[in-house]
């Protein structure tokens, strides 16, 4: 450590006299140097704690991570917006490397089948959006639920203030270490937990063995005591491999073995998703997965979770561009048009198919509270249409989105706390049901504060469960 104290010295000195020559050339071009650099006493906030952060580190993924070299020399540079992109780009990467040895089918499984369809083999993660790896991650459990919000706010950062952008925000060394210290602990030095390696393993197997009866009692009883997002991560998992047209016979059986026990531990909407799976190849004419959902419906009595009506699926599929649109680049001009196409497939009475309720409200709740940068305002008054169609069915999936990782997430911003405040108001006046007013009081009551934290209150699980 001693050692590492006057490699810093060193650096400290290299850093000032590098800046003094770059000031003086800058000059001699006639160029701006105000503002160009952070300041070398920011620099020295780096470096005093970057040893101890970067022992998180075991030795041989350190000798790997060359973005997080590339990291360092920025900070040394002064170019602090550059060193957020690079250690991004770090994180990003040991996601997509974790995915690979993880287990790729199961990865796809828990990211929208638009996203999946993409994906034949571990190069095409690199097509990948950023946010749906982070979110995928967070499904399987690479990432825990207090991670991903972390890594959420990072991804915000990265986005608006790194050097992805052009923009005149300040970053200080404190805030750089404590980013990577977040991303180090929650990706970069992190191992699955243990629900995720167990879903892992019996993927595998799933693929490599045959099953007989006399092997699915453990794993019914594994199943059992495993979370439900692990669960439902998992259903979807085994659904894409059933529906898989080169899938092998071998493996199909095995899925049969298990799918009932499975199928019995999923939520309402996990069912309803599946269901609404097969509506959607059946519009797109995959006539293979269509078929083979039916028979994995049918399998496992799900077939009163089928959707009759095509225009569900197209709907969904407007929902899903809406949603993608809203989380990229140039969210604000893009979003309109799709917002558009939405508002169309909802009627005057506001009737929802109910297999797209959960989903149409979180859609429409994110794009409203925005992403902590304001909000799309040519697309704004097409969602306001939409709410102002809401009805008690809708409302109660709005009170529930505390529990929405992404939503409360989007929360610990300023800006997404007042919007969320202008929708939830203008929400409140659509009901009189007592148990809705409720819920809407206690939100009141913990704004601004704790707003972000809603879900995990002990007092609103009690009130949301009034409901009904």
């Amino acid at each position: 450590m001693n050692e590492l104290i006057s490699k810093n010295d060193e650096m400290l000195t290299v850093v000032s006299e590098y800046q003094n020559r770059l000031f003086g050339y800058l000059d001699a071009l006639q160029l701006p140097k105000q503002n160009v650099l952070v300041g070398v006493e920011e620099r020295e906030t780096v470096f005093a704690n970057v040893p101890r952060v970067i022992q998180k580190i075991d030795e041989e993924k350190r000798g790997h991570s060359f973005y997080i070299s590339k990291f360092i020399a920025a900070c040394g540079a002064g170019l602090f917006d550059a060193a957020l992109n690079y250690l991004w780009d770090e994180t990003i990467l040991s996601l997509r490397m974790k995915i690979a040895q993880f287990s790729l089918d199961y990865f796809k499984s828990a990211v929208p089948e638009e996203v999946a369809k993409k994906i034949k083999n571990e190069d095409d993660l690199r097509n990948v959006d950023d946010n749906d790896i982070v979110k995928g991650c967070q499904k399987i459990g690479l990432i825990s639920d207090a991670g991903y919000r972390h890594l959420d706010f990072i991804r915000g950062m990265r986005n608006w203030v790194s050097a992805a952008h052009p923009n005149q925000e300040e970053l200080s060394g404190l805030n750089l270490c404590s980013w990577l210290e977040t991303c180090i602990k929650e990706v970069i030095g992190k191992d699955p937990v243990a629900p995720a390696i167990t879903n892992q393993q019996l993927l595998l197997n799933i693929k490599t063995k045959v099953f007989e009866e006399r092997d699915i009692e453990p794993i019914r009883s594994t199943l059992n005591d495993t979370p439900i997002d692990y669960i439902e991560s998992l259903a979807g998992a085994l659904f894409g491999m059933f529906c898989e047209p080169e899938g092998k016979v071998e493996v199909k059986n095995n899925i049969r073995l298990i799918a009932k026990d499975v199928w019995r531990l999923l939520s309402e909407q996990k069912k309803k998703s599946l269901g609404l799976r097969h509506a959607t190849w059946a519009v797109n004419g995959d006539i293979e997965r269509k078929n083979a959902a039916h028979d994995f419906l049918e399998m496992v009595n799900g077939l009163s979770y089928l959707s009759d009506d095509m225009k569900t699926a197209e709907f969904s599929d407007a929902l899903n561009h809406l949603y993608y649109a809203h989380c990229g680049f140039n969210n604000f001009y893009n979003e309109p048009a799709f917002a558009s196409l939405v508002n169309k497939y909802v009627p005057e009475t506001g009737a929802i198919p109910d297999v797209m309720r959960n989903d149409y409200v979180r859609v429409l709740s994110l794009c409203l509270i925005g992403n902590g940068h304001g909000i799309s305002n040519a697309a704004e008054p097409y969602y306001g249409k939409m709410v102002s169609k809401f009805t008690d069915k809708e409302i109660d999936v709005f009170l529930r989105l505390f529990s929405d990782l992404e939503f409360s997430s989007r929360l610990q911003y300023e800006d997404c706390q007042n919007r969320y405040v202008k929708l939830k108001d203008k929400i409140k006046t659509k009901t009189s049901k007592a148990s809705f007013i409720r819920v809407f009081d206690f939100i009141d009551k913990v704004f601004p504060k704790a707003l972000q934290h809603v879900g995990e209150r002990e007092e609103y699980k009690r009130l949301i469960n009034l409901i009904g």
